[in-house]
């Protein structure tokens, strides 16, 4: 083999690297829109560890859920140690809110519709030893947790039912999720009104990408997480795709509609500021017709009278 034929089989070698690197960087890109389907068993649910450390202090998780059951404590997210297995739990009716064990029922605080997706937020720190929830960006609770106390550590989540027996066990048909989740993160410090309603507002939005580091747990690495049972991946890049088509086509015809209205507007102006000067212009017409008129009138009466003065 010459070194020119090296090169040129090199540079092919390169370019297919680079493809493979491409499609696998766009796979991973489109992923990260998938949605977490549920099965309706208590062996179907996602489990792993992860680094908490980062959330001793102050976190916030927060997630799209869409609720399909009516019965039973439908719990989307566990965090379970071994001497509480309630560190962390969020159903998604709001019966069973618990951290460090503490529970709180908010049911009656908000109404969650059967298969409609709505956000979700628990957020707290120990530097104000509150936790507060949010539906949809609103805050509908807050509460005091004990003075001094921190996230421990050590402990397994579990998305889609709850630990009550410890980490990675105790799931039962009560706490059976059966329904979805879509971009899962956990932040590594209690986020604010703002920044929680920031994240409400649209499903498709990637909002979330700007906190960087301080998205302690990615939700594009929650779905490379071990799914047991009826677990199912399904692509939401399509949907999201078509939203924001549909959502560009809306934003070009309002665009559209408002350029027209400012038009007609403008039209409407000029030919409403025409018409002024067409009537001042008439206006000044019509007077110098009548003093004409006038001046002709006074001609004939003088002449007239002119004319009398003489047959007398």
């Amino acid at each position: 083999m010459n070194i020119k034929m090296f090169h040129t089989r090199m540079k092919a070698l390169m370019v297919v690297i680079f493809l493979l690197q491409a499609v696998n960087i766009e796979s991973t890109n489109k992923r990260r829109f998938n949605i977490l389907k549920f099965g309706q068993s208590e062996n179907d649910y996602v489990m792993f560890t992860h680094d908490m450390s980062q959330f001793e202090s102050g976190f916030t998780v927060c997630s799209w859920v869409r609720k399909l059951r009516n019965e039973g404590i439908p719990t989307w997210f566990s965090y379970a140690v071994s001497d509480q297995p309630y560190e962390i739990q969020i159903s998604d009716m709001g019966d069973r809110t618990r951290i460090f064990g503490d529970y709180t029922n908010l049911a009656s605080l908000y109404t969650v519709t059967p298969g409609t997706w709505f956000h979700n937020c628990l957020s707290w720190d120990s530097v104000t030893s509150t936790r507060d929830v949010y539906i949809d960006g609103v805050r509908v609770d807050s509460k005091a947790t004990p003075a001094g106390r921190i996230l421990r550590q050590g402990g397994s989540i579990v998305l889609g039912n709850e630990q009550d027996l410890g980490p990675g066990a105790g799931m039962d048909n009560v706490n059976i999720f059966d329904g979805e989740l879509y971009k899962l993160n956990m932040f590594t410090r209690k986020l604010d009104d703002t920044e929680i309603r920031e994240l409400s507002v649209d499903m498709c939005s990637e909002v979330e990408m700007k906190y960087g580091n301080e998205r302690g747990l990615k939700w594009e690495d929650v779905l490379q997480n071990t799914k047991y049972g009826n677990v199912v991946e399904n692509d939401g890049y399509f949907g999201c795709m078509l939203w924001y088509t549909v959502h560009d086509i809306k934003m070009e015809y309002e665009a559209s509609i408002k350029e027209l209205n400012n038009t007609i507007l403008q039209l409407t102006s000029e030919l409403y500021s025409t018409m002024q000067n067409d009537i001042v212009k008439l206006k000044n017409i019509d007077k110098e017709l009548s003093r004409k008129t006038q001046v002709e009138k006074q001609s004939l009466e003088e002449e007239f009278q002119e004319s009398s003065k003489r047959k007398h």
